[in-house]
């Protein structure tokens, strides 16, 4: 039987869904493709794939991953960066000063504004080496975790069957990823160098409650799958004890006011 584990809905037309979008370089062996997902939700969930896309396009670029069709990584969504991929690597523009900058190819780039999507640029000279250190923040915005979500929870599906998937207690992740009711974080840290994707794998414990944990575009992230999201509190008082403070995050950052925040800052 053909049930979506977003709708829950057997009256629809099935779909593909890739489980990391496209963009982003879905293997092959990523994918639903035996009705867990109805075309009106693949498509309906579309937008999410693209906030992924241009949360990730700095590294993107980097790697060199191409987009649907072959289209080659570009960066365009940011107010202050371009990029795009060259024979010879990356070639990327960022503007620091205080007035607009008009490129011959690149068009007309504005300086940072403090906007959450402007890049961070430092020069650095050591000696006779120069470097420039580009930075740019991922993950603050509640559209991000849903996007984690989405790919969460379809690895949960491959992974334990839909019927697992179309449980009842999964409902808050369905309305979270679906219509954005409520709020849900996720923990990210950098993955291993030359671990740029790496399959999920579900953690369940006996009371019901699945976690996730998988790695794209470089990123590993553990994800919460609870209704409550009960058991995150306890992961990240892991990730202190093994990690410190450095080198992970919750995201979006919670408020200070916020239960999650107060474990964060109590393992200090």
């Amino acid at each position: 039987m053909n049930r979506c584990i977003w709708c829950l809905q057997t009256d629809q037309k099935p779909s593909r869904e890739h489980i990391v979008p496209e963009v982003l370089g879905c293997p092959s062996d990523w994918i639903l493709s035996n009705g867990e997902v109805c075309e009106l939700c693949n498509n309906r969930l579309g937008f999410l794939d693209r906030v992924l896309a241009d949360e990730f396009d700095l590294l993107r670029l980097h790697v060199g991953q191409v987009g649907k069709r072959g289209k080659p990584p570009k960066i365009t969504g940011r107010p202050n960066l371009r990029g795009e991929r060259r024979p010879y690597g990356p070639d990327i523009l960022v503007n620091m000063g205080r007035k607009i900058a008009n490129h011959p190819h690149y068009g007309v780039i504005r300086p940072p504004t403090g906007n959450p999507r402007d890049a961070q640029a430092d020069f650095l000279v050591d000696g006779s080496i120069a470097r420039i250190r580009i930075r740019v923040q991922v993950g603050a915005t509640m559209e991000f975790s849903r996007a984690i979500h989405k790919i969460a929870f379809a690895w949960l599906a491959r992974a334990q069957g839909p019927e697992v998937a179309w449980r009842k207690t999964f409902s808050p992740v369905r309305d979270f990823v679906l219509r954005g009711t409520g709020t849900r974080y996720v923990l990210g840290k950098p993955a291993r160098q030359s671990e740029y994707h790496r399959s999920g794998t579900v953690y369940s414990r006996g009371d019901g409650c699945s976690c996730v944990e998988f790695n794209i575009c470089g990123s590993s992230f553990m994800v919460d799958l609870s209704p409550e999201q009960q058991v995150l509190p306890d992961l990240v008082s892991e990730m202190s004890r093994t990690h410190g403070r450095d080198g992970w995050g919750i995201l979006p950052p919670p408020k200070p006011s916020h239960d999650l925040y107060k474990v964060f800052a109590s393992e200090e």
